[in-house]
């Protein structure tokens, strides 16, 4: 359980969830609806979108996720898999904790595009949608699985100050 769930709510045609205000009230109500019914242990939501991470003369595109730390916890295990230093806050605004394949290191698969070198308390530059902003590496995690070892972290609140008409 280090990478996705069972369920999947992508918007009608013409509704785009991440921008309009109504339509990601109605989604909370429908998570929470999944989250009271019997036999659910926990759900989260995710806002997942690719992203250039930049760190000294390196980059790569990523998918970055955004999350509320705490429901993700309950769902996704990335919390207990720190490599080095720690799992997100909800309140954390400015951190950001990278999948072991980015950060690079002895044992990763992709050397040529990770980011070589990286460590906890290193800043890097997030870019997306001409939009950017820089974060401290608040952790590094490693699952052991490549897929999920090749994204990056940051909580809802921190997409909201990169971008605030999404997930207002």
């Amino acid at each position: 359980n280090t990478l996705t769930g069972n369920v999947y709510m992508v918007p009608k045609e013409g509704v785009d969830y991440l921008v309009k205000k109504n339509a990601f009230l109605n989604y909370l109500k429908v998570l929470d609806k999944i989250n009271s019914a019997d036999g659910i242990v926990a759900a989260t939501s995710t806002f997942n979108f690719p992203g250039r991470i930049e760190y000294k003369s390196r980059s790569g595109r990523w998918p970055i996720v955004a999350i509320n730390p705490e429901q993700y916890a309950k769902v996704i295990n990335v919390s207990q898999k720190m490599y080095q230093g720690k799992y997100l806050d909800e309140n954390d605004d400015d951190q950001i904790i990278l999948g072991r394949q980015i950060a690079g290191g002895e044992g990763v698969i992709s050397t040529s595009t990770a980011l070589r070198g990286i460590k906890v308390g290193d800043k890097v530059k997030v870019v997306f949608d001409n939009k950017s902003k820089t974060f401290t590496v608040k952790g590094i995690f490693d699952t052991k699985f490549a897929e999920s070892d090749s994204r990056a972290f940051i909580t809802e609140k921190s997409l909201r100050s990169i971008s605030p008409d999404i997930v207002d």
